[in-house]
């Protein structure tokens, strides 16, 4: 089964077709809307790492429960992504702060179309649930932006609204910089280059919010859950759990000769499963493929079996 909040970072390039949606069903369990940041920390008393190319895959631990050979699956379909000519990282977090992995968390990435996302939980909550932006004027570009990852949709709102906002609510919540040296460096393009330990902070955030019920949040909730494309939400869903709910949002962009746009494949978000926090994650997986976010199916997998086959104290 699918254990975990899961942040994989996807993106998208250029100025492309709008997100076209409909608003989903099924409810989503979490907690209240807020200033997630980091949060509390559990203990981690348990680690261990391997090698893969010249970077460390770690794994951290609340509880003494990791084995070597447990990374195994990881490191083979890291390895695989590196014979292929493919550079990914990885970072995730169990929703309760039980687990830890990461691999090259802090490298950066075009981030493409799974910036959409933040910018979709900052526009909702810092603009339309204050009232300053009617919900009306947006929800139906938004749903396209998120459901069908419509780059028009995002570029009508990004120049109607601007980013102001989104750079609040990133320091807000603790968000870091990235490879950047300002939020105002961050924040000069549509669509900035982005670490996968960003994503992970922000998506811990942006569950937050989207399972509050607070303001609109219900209603952006499900364009998450609904989204057309997203290798997460196909592995989980090839998976046949039942109750188990993604969320997240992918970027991809292929290599374009004379572009300034960087090849991408990307998805960022979380799995829930009810009642289990232990086994519920935020995760964010980058990578400069070109467009094929088919590739990063078998990472995914073995990501998600890594930490429902080992770790999680159920609750």
């Amino acid at each position: 089964m699918l254990c975990l909040a899961i942040v994989i970072a996807t993106g998208a390039c250029g100025l492309v077709g709008l997100l076209q949606g409909r608003a989903g069903s099924g409810g989503i369990q979490g907690g209240q809307a807020g200033q997630a940041g980091e949060g509390p920390q559990a203990e981690l008393t348990d680690s261990l790492s391997a090698t893969v190319g010249y970077s460390t895959l770690r794994a951290t631990s609340s509880t003494p429960n990791l084995a070597q050979g447990d990374l195994t699956d990881i490191e083979r379909a890291l390895a695989r992504l590196r014979a292929e000519g493919i550079n990914a990282s990885i970072d995730l977090e169990t929703i309760d702060r039980s687990l830890a992995l990461s691999y090259r968390e802090t490298a950066g990435y075009y981030s493409a179309s799974s910036i959409k996302g933040l910018y979709a939980v900052a526009l909702y909550q810092r603009r339309v649930d204050t009232g300053r932006v009617p919900l009306s004027s947006v929800q139906q570009t938004v749903e396209q932006m998120i459901e069908n990852s419509d780059n028009s949709a995002y570029m009508s709102l990004w120049l109607r609204y601007r980013n102001n906002f989104l750079g609040a609510w990133l320091n807000d919540n603790n968000v870091s910089l990235g490879i950047y040296d300002t939020r105002e460096d961050y924040l000069k393009k549509p669509y900035p280059t982005s670490t996968p330990e960003q994503l992970r902070q922000a998506w811990r955030s942006m569950y937050a919010y989207l399972t509050s019920n607070e303001g609109n949040s219900a209603s952006l909730a499900t364009f998450f859950q609904e989204r057309s494309v997203s290798p997460i939400k196909d592995v989980i869903e090839a998976k046949g759990e039942p109750d188990v709910t993604s969320m997240s949002k992918a970027g991809w962009c292929p290599k374009n000769e004379g572009s300034d746009d960087e090849p991408a494949s990307n998805d960022a978000g979380v799995v829930i499963r009810p009642h289990d926090e232990g086994k519920s994650y935020v995760v964010a997986i980058m990578s400069d493929a070109s467009s094929d976010l088919d590739a990063l199916k078998p990472l995914i997998k073995a990501v998600d079996d890594f930490v429902c086959s080992h770790h999680g104290p159920s609750v």
